[in-house]
């Protein structure tokens, strides 16, 4: 459609009754591939949605502030919308978007949700792009596609711990010795609790480039490890988490001050094609579960499976010799321990 929509303020919280109908609503509704050009718009206490988004539906969003809201924007059913100049913030999660083609999110700050800032799935091309993801309960989830982020920070997020206490709760910290000591609580495993930063599922091939990952940490703790397994599978990749039959390419990033359980800066259970990385530096990055210790202090930088061109300093268990790794990087305080 033609129709544009600027210099509004919208709220529609729960039990609005202002079109007749009283309940929880959303901020602005496109559906039946209506696609308006939205700028400058203020989005705000929604009970629902800030953006609901369904039938194919592919607005242009420009310089709009949406803000304390179920899910910031929302987009399924093949919505596809353009996200430009925004801010989504203080939401349950930021984007959510479900069978789009070619999601961008441009020059936008995403910050401070109890979810995921990014959840695509079903997307063949995302793009996130000169952004920041900042403070959330998770960074970014791609499930499936060939997303690229480029230019963009991904800084202070953490991957939750899941418990049980009658609902699924999450937690910003480890809840195992909590849930032993409590009476109807349990600690439960759920693929979120990877990848603080970025967290890659069910063959996601990323290409990362120009962006700096710092400050995300993954909580959680495996509670079948280590009596009823060797390596644990949660709590892993406090920058980045590249999961089963899934790949990164890394170009000039920079992974810094990143903590999870294995994989403080990255962790590869990718098993498809090399992941890669050229240019990029981690530093400073820490794991619990330490294997190799400097002079001076502990840091891991990856899990890995395996590598292909050694490094100077980046020193693989021998078993785990078997190229899945291709490394090619000359940069300081470049370690790794399994």
């Amino acid at each position: 459609t033609n129709t544009l929509v600027t210099g509004f303020t919208m709220t529609s919280p729960a039990g609005g009754c202002a079109d007749g109908t009283c309940g929880y609503e959303h901020g602005v509704i496109c559906q039946a591939a209506s696609s308006p050009m939205i700028t400058n718009c203020v989005i705000t206490g929604c009970a629902l949605n800030g953006v609901d988004l369904k039938d194919a539906s592919n607005p242009v969003l420009i310089g709009v502030q949406i803000e304390d809201c179920a899910i910031g924007v929302s987009a399924a059913g093949g919505s596809t919308p353009t996200l430009r100049d925004m801010t989504i913030e203080n939401c349950l999660k930021g984007v959510y978007a479900s069978g789009s083609d070619g999601l961008k999110i441009e020059d936008s700050l995403i910050q401070n949700c109890g979810g995921r800032g990014v959840y695509v799935t079903g997307d063949a091309s995302p793009s996130v792009i000169n952004s920041s993801l900042l403070n959330n309960l998770g960074g970014a989830t791609f499930v499936g596609g060939r997303p690229v982020v480029d230019q963009c920070v991904i800084d202070g997020n953490i991957a939750p711990d899941y418990y049980q206490a009658g609902a699924i709760f999450k937690s910003t910290f480890n809840i195992a010795l909590l849930a032993v000591s409590t009476d109807g609580m349990t600690d439960v495993t759920n693929d979120d609790e990877n990848g603080a930063g970025i967290l890659l599922l069910d063959g996601a091939a990323l290409e990362i480039q120009n962006t700096i990952l710092s400050d995300n940490n993954a909580v959680a703790l495996d509670p079948d490890y280590p009596e009823r397994k060797s390596v644990p599978d949660y709590g892993l990749g406090g920058g980045l988490y590249v999961g089963t039959s899934c790949y990164s390419t890394n170009m000039n990033n920079t992974y810094a001050d990143n903590e999870a359980r294995r994989g403080g800066g990255v962790s590869s259970h990718g098993d498809v094609e090399d992941d890669y990385l050229r240019n990029t530096i981690l530093w400073d990055n820490f794991t619990e579960d330490k294997w190799v210790e400097s002079l001076t202090y502990s840091v891991t930088n990856l899990s890995i499976g395996g590598i292909e061109n050694g490094v100077t300093n980046f020193v693989p268990e021998v078993e785990d010799i078997t190229t899945n790794w291709l490394v090619v990087v000359e940069t300081p305080e470049f370690r790794s321990l399994h």
